[in-house]
C-alpha cells in the first residue's frame, strides 16, 4: 500500500470544516409555538396523497372548479390552482403516476409527468389579457391547459382524451 502524506490541517481550514458540518445532521423540528401537525406535509380533504403549496386563492384569479384539491386530479380531469412544488397521484391510466409542477410564474406553467421508467416534461405559456386564447399542452393524451396565472399561482384544467 502506497501512503500519500496528508497536508497539515490549517486554522482556516478546520474552521470552515465546522462551519459545513455545522448545520449537517440537524433534524427538522417545529418552530417554537407550532405543533408537529401544523408542519406536517398537507393532504386533501378526503386524505388522499398529494401536496399542495397553494393558498387562499388570489383575488385576480377566478376560482377553480376543483379549488386547491389536488386529489380531484388523480383521474387527469379536473380544474384547479397550483403553485410551484405541487404535485399529485395519477391513477397511471396514461402510463403516468405521478404530474409534478416545476414552474409557475407571470409568463409560463412548466410540469412534468412521472411513470414507469418515463417522464415527461411539458410547459405552457401564460394567457395574455390582450386575448381570450388559451394554449394546451397534450402529454401522453391528457390534455393540460393554463386557465390564468397571477405569478405565484395558476389555475390549471386537465382533460382526458
Amino acid at each position: 500500500m502506497i501512503r500519500i502524506p496528508r497536508p497539515p490541517m490549517t486554522a482556516a481550514t478546520l474552521i470552515a470544516t465546522v462551519v459545513l458540518l455545522g448545520g449537517c445532521g440537524a433534524a427538522d423540528t417545529p418552530e417554537d409555538g407550532q405543533d408537529a401537525e401544523s408542519s406536517a406535509p398537507s393532504t386533501s380533504a378526503n386524505g388522499a396523497a398529494g401536496t399542495s403549496t397553494a393558498s387562499a386563492a388570489p383575488q385576480d384569479l377566478p376560482q377553480a372548479a376543483d379549488g386547491t384539491d389536488l386529489a380531484a386530479c388523480s383521474d387527469a380531469d379536473c380544474e384547479v390552482q397550483v403553485a410551484e412544488g405541487d404535485e399529485f397521484p395519477l391513477d397511471g391510466g396514461y402510463g403516468l403516476d405521478r404530474m409534478v409542477f416545476d414552474t409557475v410564474d407571470e409568463e409560463t406553467v412548466a410540469f412534468s409527468g412521472y411513470g414507469p421508467g418515463s417522464q415527461v416534461s411539458g410547459s405552457v405559456p401564460a394567457p395574455s389579457a390582450d386575448t381570450a386564447d388559451t394554449a394546451l399542452f397534450v402529454m401522453n393524451g391528457i390534455e393540460v391547459t393554463v386557465v390564468a396565472v397571477d405569478g405565484e399561482h395558476a389555475i390549471v384544467r386537465l382533460t382526458p382524451p
